[in-house]
């Protein structure tokens, strides 16, 4: 879980890295540079949205398959409890 954290704060800080650089270099006008700025700002939104989505689903994945590891485990353990109840009779 650490890397997707960490993962997903370089996106932001590199998005946001990308910005300044660019409101710093920009030959337009304010007004185009806050209409560039609006836009860059909406796709940003759009891409973490996704994101986020994905890593959610992977969770909700990996959460079932855990599940059913620990199914399996309880299902060894129970044969093995059967197993030593029935040598001691």
């Amino acid at each position: 879980m650490c890397k997707c954290k960490n993962f997903f704060k370089a996106g932001i800080f590199g998005t946001v890295i990308g910005l300044i650089i660019g409101l710093f270099s920009a030959k337009k006008s304010g007004k185009e540079t806050r209409e560039e700025l609006k836009k860059k700002i909406g796709q940003t939104k759009d891409k973490a949205v996704d994101l986020a989505q994905k890593t959610i689903t992977e969770a909700k994945e990996i959460k079932q398959k855990v599940e059913k590891n620990i199914e399996k485990v309880k299902g060894v353990f129970s044969k093995e409890e059967e197993s030593k109840e029935e040598e001691k009779e």
